[in-house]
């Protein structure tokens, strides 16, 4: 079955300005989540969605398409990524068999991760999605709403469990999302069984204000050589 790998990047991030090109690592943030889907070797067509002519320029630098600029009306703030989705599909696609969607905001996500979940994806025949996820670090039996007044609202739990022994939870990370395209023409990610393929924290940074970069560069840091190289 034939891959199509969409990135999503628009200009208009509020909290980092131009955050989608931001360096990191030396490298602009977009060209990390590029990298990973050229070295993954499973993809058959990478395209970058994106309003702005400087990403576009960057994305094609790294090695992606970027077959048109996408309308003004799907880079807003309130625009749903699943009608980016569509748009790309609709316009662009070649009738590719899975689509494969990463956001440049996790780029730390590698090659095994989006092998791994593309693996994953084509071991179920039904409608499904796969998702990538990690483990929550702190339990949901420890967190709890704060109302107006400042008061706790504390549900009635047993404080002296300990962590351990409580069931895992998991978030999503925002790495990796695998659907058939025909399905997603009209459904989502979420309206069929959605199966979760873990990914470890360090690799799951979320980049969504300035000290995410700073973890980020941090991990990178402590890894002495990048994830990826470039040619």
């Amino acid at each position: 079955m034939t891959v199509l790998c969409v990135i999503p990047a628009r200009s208009g991030s509020k909290r980092i300005p131009s955050k989608n090109i931001r360096l990191l690592g030396g490298k602009p943030l977009l060209a990390w989540s590029i990298a990973a889907a050229i070295q993954s070797k499973v993809i058959d067509r990478l395209i970058v969605s994106t309003d702005s002519v400087e990403i576009a320029s960057i994305a094609k630098e790294y090695g992606a398409d970027v077959p048109g600029l996408r309308p003004a009306e799907l880079a807003q703030d309130t625009s749903l990524t699943i009608d980016v989705i569509r748009h790309v599909i609709n316009s662009y696609s070649n009738n590719e068999d899975i689509i494969i969607v990463l956001q440049p905001t996790t780029p730390l996500r590698n090659a095994d991760d989006i092998r791994g979940a593309l693996q994953l994806f084509k071991q179920y025949n039904t409608p499904h999605s796969v998702i990538s996820v990690c483990e929550h670090s702190t339990p949901l039996e420890w967190v709890h709403e704060l109302a107006d007044t400042g008061q706790l609202l504390l549900q009635h739990r047993d404080y002296h469990i300990r962590s351990q022994i409580l069931p895992k939870r998991y978030v999503f990370n925002g790495g990796v999302y695998v659907n058939y395209t025909q399905h997603l023409k009209s459904g989502t990610f979420f309206d069929v069984p959605v199966y979760g393929y873990i990914m470890p924290i360090e690799r799951s940074v979320d980049i969504d204000i300035i000290d995410d970069f700073v973890f980020a560069e941090f991990i990178l840091s402590k890894q002495h050589t990048h994830i990826y190289s470039y040619g």
